[in-house]
Formats: C-alpha cells, sequence, structure tokens
C-alpha cells in the first residue's frame, strides 16, 4: 500500500490512529506532563487541510501515520513527526514507506535535511531511523535527535 496525504475528510481515522497512538505509547508521542490532547475534531480536520500528515490506509482503516513538520528557523529543514503504525500492521514496511514520502515531498520542496526526535527507549524505532540513513546527533536525558541529510 502507498502512503498518501490525508486531508480533512480523513480527520475521523486520523484522529483515531492518533488517540491509540498516546494511549499505547504516550511516552515516545507526547511529554510526560502535556496530558490528554487538547485538540478538538475540527482542529484535526483544519491541520489536515496543508497536507503535512500521510498515512497508510486499506480498507477504510488505517495503519499508519506520519507528519512532516517544518522548521520556521531553517526552511531547508523539515522534521520527521509522530511516526506510527498499528501493532498488527507493523513488519510490513508501511513505516519505511511513509518516511520514503515525506523525504522525497521534503526534495520537492528544496528541503536539505531531515531531523527528528526520537525516546531513548523506542529501540525498535531507533533502528528503524538508523536503518533508513538517519545519524544520532546527540542524546538527551530522554531522547535522542537524529539527522538525514538529503
Amino acid at each position: 500500500m502507498t502512503p498518501r496525504r490525508l486531508g480533512p475528510k480523513d480527520a475521523d481515522l486520523w484522529c483515531a490512529i492518533r488517540a491509540e497512538a498516546l494511549r499505547l505509547s504516550p511516552e515516545h508521542f507526547a511529554p510526560r506532563d502535556a496530558g490528554p490532547p487538547p485538540e478538538a475534531r475540527v482542529d484535526f480536520a483544519a491541520r489536515l487541510r496543508d497536507g503535512a500528515v500521510w498515512g497508510v490506509i486499506e480498507g477504510g482503516a488505517i495503519l499508519a501515520i506520519a507528519a512532516r513538520g517544518s522548521d520556521a528557523a531553517n526552511p531547508r529543514r523539515v522534521w520527521l513527526q509522530s511516526l506510527y503504525t498499528k501493532a498488527d500492521a507493523r513488519g510490513q514496511g508501511h513505516a519505511r514507506n511513509l518516511i520514503a514520502a515525506i523525504e522525497a515531498e521534503a526534495r520537492h520542496f528544496g528541503a536539505r535535511e531531515v531531523w527528528l526526535e526520537v525516546g531513548l527507549t523506542n529501540v525498535p524505532a531507533r533502528g528503524l531511523y538508523l536503518a533508513c540513513g538517519y545519524a544520532p546527533l546527540r542524546e538527551g536525558s530522554e531522547t535522542a535527535l537524529m539527522r538525514k541529510k538529503l
């Protein structure tokens, strides 16, 4: 399945998988003190209008998501954010395909590098990012900053 940009009509799907990610892996998707996501459903639809969220959808079910964040301080840099694959859809290449889609779009917009932040305890994600060509820049007490030059 090929990833595609999510739009406002996909807000319910995005809301559901985001809620699952926050419920099952809160340490990987929100700071410890963040509490529940404050966004109302209408805000989700608005956030999807700019096409910065990608998903893999099969048979009306969303299997994986990732977001592309911009960097106001450096327009040549984008951020890979909120990558999540449902447990029963892992190991099928969805995360790699989402990463590749965001990298291709970043190149198209003139970005020269993609950055991400990943929890130190998220060993599978760190391994995936290393395998996809991301290099560690520095580690904090809970997260690692990684970068891939395009």
